[in-house]
């Protein structure tokens, strides 16, 4: 049935425009702030260097290779690389020593001396892949130890690689010389050299940057067309790249504004659309304006709702009160419809989020931790938790009873959200495994995590429920529903049994706010483990003898059991 929006008053239109326009100005303001404070520590001593450096595309696909494949892959093509690495072959030294400064990304463990060494011996050949890890490993980039932070060298390997003709490395060079940021010393014309070489080369995020120096005469004389191909080229691309929604928003203002083209507000719509689709939050709210204006899109209150709430789902700014003054606008099943609305747009950018491609060196950033829970299940250190807790993790650690261990990922199921770990050397306690056909509707079970550890602190927390459905969610049949509470940091907690036996992975709950907004209720600990029945599959490859489940027994106290249990809970620290 086809609904349609009541009237608005002209007081209330005009106080939401007003609104809009005062937030899309102060966050516009804001970013041009952020912009200029994307990298850090990075130094910018010049280097002679071998003119022989070379870049092998088969590098990357060698690369892509070992991080999507299984363990078995990883090992052969690691051990195959490393023989031949000490024989003295550039490429693999390369390949080593990426690796291990990856680390957990590729199922080992992070080992920054070994990359550095591997790395260095690799670059000393002219290689520039090893060159652009040693920049990684001395710009800040790793999370392992701020011993390895040495500026001069990070800007000494960058240059290399830059001169060495690598696209990406001139680019991060030119914006470093652009700005002055990191200890550079600004330069524009320089920097407008060394992009125009990335972004002839086919860099589109140097493509994306000449178009700023062209409108903003950095380095060139100020040309408004020549900065308008250049950020058309970036924007009109369909390749990923770092600042593809800003390009594409840029230019959308040069439409919306006339600057180097005719003003054409349908065209600036098209652009802002592309952008807000990526997640860019300006755009966002420049596309609930035109919604609200009707500027290049036919006039909609209800799309104009749907990106306030896309874009306050991605972090933009809009305040609590611009949403309240929309949302009265609407009767009930009209919000549910827009909110739905809202939710398929938001998934579509997760999506588009997670294509995105870029180097496999992260930009220079904090050190930052996701800590969750997991639980040993045999003497021989295999720990099972939460795939979402270490999937994109460099570098992973388990706080044992014995003290911190580093652990490699060894096994992975992104669909169903479990993942198995490996510690070196034996552990003490490990908890045994029940079936999932065993499980019963209404039966008693209890988790052990570490939710939130910043506030609550770091000893373990036990929860207490039932298996509410012996399905998940849209009766999906992999998880039990658990009436357990849970909390951020409790994925990945073992769901126990009354004998102790794990019987489920804590992964998930139900977001009831979103919940109470689609159905008008607040749903209260509804939340979701993945059955064993998923996950004993992924343990027969292992040798590891595992516990046989435990039989209730009367004589034995809940208290001892909890007891018992929590000797096998571990805290795991993901970087």
């Amino acid at each position: 049935m086809k609904t349609t929006a009541p009237k608005i008053t002209k007081t209330k239109f005009f106080g939401i425009l007003v609104i809009a326009v005062i937030v899309i100005a102060v966050c516009r303001e804001k970013y041009r702030d952020d912009e200029t404070n994307t990298f850090s520590n990075k130094g910018h001593e010049l280097f002679e260097y071998k003119k022989n450096a070379t870049k092998d595309e088969s590098f990357d696909e060698l690369l892509a290779s070992v991080k999507a494949g299984d363990q078995g892959t990883k090992k052969r093509i690691f051990e195959s690389e490393e023989k031949k690495a000490r024989s003295g072959d550039a490429k693999a030294q390369a390949l080593i020593g990426r690796l291990y400064y990856i680390g957990g990304k590729c199922g080992l463990t992070e080992d920054i001396e070994r990359a550095a060494e591997w790395s260095r011996k690799s670059a000393l050949q002219g290689n520039l892949d090893a060159a652009i890890t040693l920049y990684g490993i001395y710009s800040g980039c790793s999370d392992s130890d701020p011993k390895w932070e040495n500026k001069d060298e990070a800007a000494k390997w960058l240059k290399v690689a830059a001169d060495g003709g690598l696209p990406f490395a001139q680019g991060f060079l030119g914006l470093d010389t652009l700005f002055g940021w990191n200890g550079q010393t600004k330069d524009q014309p320089k920097a407008f050299s060394y992009l125009e070489k990335a972004a002839k080369a086919g860099d589109l995020d140097s493509t994306y940057w000449l178009g700023e120096c062209y409108a903003n005469s950095w380095g060139v004389n100020q040309d408004a067309h020549s900065a308008i191909r250049f950020l058309s080229l970036a924007a009109d691309s369909n390749k990923s790249f770092t600042y593809r929604a800003t390009a594409q928003r840029k230019l959308a203002d040069a439409y919306q504004y006339g600057y180097g083209v005719g003003k054409n507000s349908k065209k600036a719509f098209e652009y802002y659309l592309k952008s807000g689709f990526l997640g860019d939050d300006i755009s966002q709210m420049a596309l609930a304006q035109a919604y609200c204006l009707g500027r290049g899109v036919v006039p909609s209150k209800g799309m104009s709702l749907v990106w306030i709430y896309v874009n306050r789902a991605c972090g933009g700014k809009f305040t609590d009160e611009t949403l309240s003054i929309f949302e009265n606008s609407f009767k009930r099943d009209e919000l549910l419809a827009i909110q739905q609305k809202a939710r398929e747009i938001v998934l579509e950018i997760e999506q588009n989020s997670q294509g995105k491609s870029s180097f496999s060196l992260p930009q220079p950033q904090r050190k930052s931790v996701c800590s969750g829970t997991g639980v040993v299940i045999s003497s021989e250190g295999l720990v099972v938790t939460a795939a979402h807790v270490v999937q994109d993790s460099r570098k992973i650690e388990i706080n044992l009873p014995d003290g911190a261990k580093a652990a490699t990922i060894v096994d992975i199921d992104s669909k169903n959200d479990l993942a198995v770990l490996r510690v070196s050397g034996s552990v003490k306690c490990s908890a045994p495994l029940a079936p999932s056909r065993d499980v019963k509707l209404g039966q008693s079970v209890f988790a052990i995590g570490f939710p939130n550890t910043e506030i609550q602190g770091s000893s373990p927390k036990l929860t207490k429920g039932e298996i509410s459905s012996l399905s998940g969610i849209r009766d999906e049949p992999t998880q039990w529903q658990i009436s357990v509470p849970v909390q951020s940091g409790n994925s990945g907690s073992p769901l126990f049994d009354e004998s102790g036996n794990v019987v489920g992975i804590v992964v998930s709950k139900l977001n009831a706010l979103e919940t109470a907004k689609a159905t008008g209720d607040l749903a209260q600990n509804v939340n979701y483990a993945v059955k064993n029945a998923y996950l004993i599959p992924m343990l027969e490859k292992f040798p590891d003898k595992l516990s046989k489940p435990k039989s209730k027994t009367m004589f034995k106290t809940f208290e001892s059991v909890v007891e018992e249990a929590r000797q096998s809970v571990v805290l795991i620290l993901a970087y």
